[in-house]
């Protein structure tokens, strides 16, 4: 006679219920591992659409020239940045410190994300991955402290808003990874999708490279350097000869603009260039996507997906610079530079050969 749960039974009756307690608990070992991998996949993405509001808080700093409107760091105005009085928040301050706030919210997502993806998972990749973008995210917060020690310096200020848009890579990689889509397509052997790979990594590169371009003209007060499209400097020919700087300047003074240099010239139709070279890259790409036989649906239609955030961000940018840099227009731009950044990672994700992060 055996003793269970206060009560006497028979052997095989305890052994029905010592089988019916393993099968439980096998049940609830397996059901646990699933809800923490569905809500590490929910917290993954909902990281994503995060980082873009953080991107375009900070492009609204850079837009209104609000980058010093809080001249102090960590604290505000000598206050701690947690308590300073909501009343106190305006004009530029709002910007600014609202930045800091968000800003100070992707940090502890990231620090949640760390430790919950290392307790987790076992692909070794994905915690390393996950370890960087946490040694990324604190980068970054010093270099958005530096831009206000060091009063804006181009370079600083330049870095710090490129590494916004490499976490935002990295953060995507680490949502795909953890996506239902991964752990469906990582045994397949579709070799078409593949046929589009070279295409999608140098999108990917020239868009990254773009966006590095666009982030020193911004800091470089360069967006409004050539305020005529689509000529530039008075000519469809780009130059940044003396003449042309000296047209330039004359066009700018009509409107109570100070002058530009050769330098900030120079740096805007480098942005200019930058974007018809992405634009052509992608186009093809596209075209290649939508034209291919065999190309999965999922590939296409985000590729055309991927068409149609190119047309807007160019839109954006011409208008930018017909609106004399509207600052929520300009902040826009910068979101929709992010997106399309996420869109071409995510594209080379998907066309990627099925052998790569598979383990």
């Amino acid at each position: 006679m055996k003793k269970l749960y206060g009560r006497t039974t028979t052997a095989p009756h305890f052994y029905l219920h010592l089988r019916g307690d393993m099968k439980l608990t096998q049940s609830m070992s397996t059901l646990i591992p699933s809800i923490t991998r569905t809500a590490l996949r929910t917290y993954t993405k909902f990281m994503c659409g995060y980082v873009l509001f953080v991107i375009f808080a900070g492009a609204l700093v850079t837009s209104h020239d609000a980058g010093l409107s809080v001249p102090d760091w960590p604290t505000t105005y000598g206050e701690n940045m947690f308590l300073f009085p909501v009343y106190k928040w305006v004009g530029g301050i709002f910007y600014e410190h609202g930045h800091r706030l968000v800003a100070f919210g992707i940090g502890t997502l990231t620090l949640i994300l760390a430790p919950w993806t290392w307790f987790v998972e076992d692909r070794r990749w994905v915690r390393n991955l996950t370890f960087a973008a946490l040694g990324i995210v604190i980068c970054q917060g010093l270099l958005g402290g530096l831009t206000v020690i060091l009063k804006l310096p181009v370079l600083v200020s330049s870095a710090h808003a490129v590494l916004a848009q490499t976490f935002l890579g990295i953060v995507l990689i680490l949502a795909y990874a953890h996506s239902t889509e991964y752990r469906a397509t990582r045994n397949e052997t579709v070799t078409t999708d593949s046929k589009l790979l070279g295409g999608a990594v140098l999108s990917l590169i020239l868009i990254y490279l773009q966006l590095i371009i666009g982030a020193v003209m911004r800091h470089s007060q360069a967006g409004l350097a050539v305020l005529d499209f689509p000529t530039m400097g008075g000519s469809f020919i780009p130059s940044i000869s003396e003449s042309t700087i000296r047209h330039i300047n004359e066009a700018r003074q009509v409107i109570g603009f100070g002058e530009v240099t050769s330098h900030q010239v120079f740096l805007h139709l480098l942005h200019r260039g930058g974007a018809i070279a992405v634009s052509v890259v992608v186009i093809a790409f596209v075209w290649k996507a939508c034209t291919l036989p065999g190309v999965s649906p999922r590939v296409k239609s985000l590729a055309q997906i991927f068409g149609g955030a190119l047309f807007l961000q160019f839109a954006l940018g011409v208008v930018t610079i017909l609106s004399v840099r509207n600052p929520f227009i300009a902040s826009f731009h910068v979101l929709t530079g992010a997106l399309f950044l996420a869109l071409a990672v995510l594209l080379t994700l998907r066309v990627r050969p099925q052998s790569t992060l598979r383990s």
